[in-house]
């Protein structure tokens, strides 16, 4: 990929944001669809939703570039846990449950208690990609004004993934919702801000 014509189109599409439909996610992103199948995401901590549940799989193999800036991708493995255990906060304890993706997003299953272990880290930069299996569990966080391009490689059926959420919390959904117009803007502005200018 020509990276600098990338970085051309974003910054006429961040430019030009209004004439593009976003939708905010509580993970703190706005995204818009390019395609079917590839989102564009620019990233901005101030819109995350309060205590959203950060850690969690795909419906979807897919495979994610970053435009302009930095995003640390966590991957980690789950194991069952007994509850005895789960007062102990060295065994990181979490509950499980699989949720039904997209809006209106809810739980398909009563949780169950896992122990999250053996994180790998990766920092992906500008021009890097990284690919996502459907089923490896994950957190990921970005720097504001991060812009990425997500494309699926693959779609699981039903539109279903498992989350997690520390233990002794609730579940926090991440659904996404349409950005209004003073949001949109105030988000693409700060992207530009900080990597165009």
């Amino acid at each position: 990929m020509n990276w600098t014509v990338s970085k051309l189109l974003i910054k006429k599409i961040l430019e030009h944001a209004e004439h593009y439909e976003w939708e905010l996610k509580g993970l703190g992103m706005m995204r818009t669809y390019l395609s079917d199948d590839t989102k564009l995401h620019v990233w901005d901590s101030r819109y995350k939703v309060p205590n959203v549940s950060l850690t969690h799989e795909h419906p979807w193999t897919f495979e994610s570039t970053v435009i302009v800036g930095r995003l640390v991708n966590r991957r980690l493995l789950a194991t069952p846990m007994l509850e005895s255990a789960a007062d102990d906060p060295s065994t990181n304890p979490y509950m499980r449950s699989v949720v039904q993706c997209g809006p209106g997003g809810y739980l398909l299953e009563e949780p169950t208690l896992v122990h999250l272990h053996s994180p790998r880290e990766e920092i992906i930069k500008e021009g890097e990609s990284y690919r996502q299996k459907f089923d490896e569990i994950h957190q990921s966080y970005a720097d504001d004004g991060t812009i990425t391009i997500v494309k699926r490689v693959d779609y699981k059926e039903p539109r279903a993934a498992a989350v997690y959420w520390p233990y002794g919390e609730q579940w926090v959904s991440s659904d996404p919702v349409m950005a209004t117009p003073a949001k949109v803007k105030d988000i693409a502005d700060n992207a530009l801000r900080v990597w165009f200018s």
